[in-house]
């Protein structure tokens, strides 16, 4: 695919723009579920963050109530949070494509 026709999005963390797949995506389903979706697969309203940096940044500006177009649990981005903070290396791998 041309580099230039890849789809982007921007963090909701630093507002940086990067390709989609580059990016950690979080999801908030149509039942109300919100979770990590690392495949990009899953069906449904999807925020995007660089890492662990941005995700905390994002979690404290209140960023995934506009993003995800709704109020978001803070139990459920407490666990996402946790996740990401205990898996660093899939923040890193993700965004550094490794």
């Amino acid at each position: 695919m041309n580099p230039s026709l890849a789809p982007t999005r921007s963090c909701a963390g630093c507002n940086l723009r990067a390709l989609k797949h580059s990016l950690i995506r979080i999801v908030r389903t149509k039942s109300g579920e919100v979770t990590l979706d690392l495949d990009h697969k899953k069906f449904g309203r999807g925020a995007y963050v660089c890492g662990i940096e941005c995700f905390q940044i994002a979690f404290k500006k209140n960023k995934f109530d506009y993003k995800l177009r709704g109020q978001v649990s803070r139990e459920d981005l407490n666990s996402i949070g946790q996740i990401l903070e205990s898996n660093r290396h899939i923040a890193h791998s993700t965004v550094l494509g490794d």
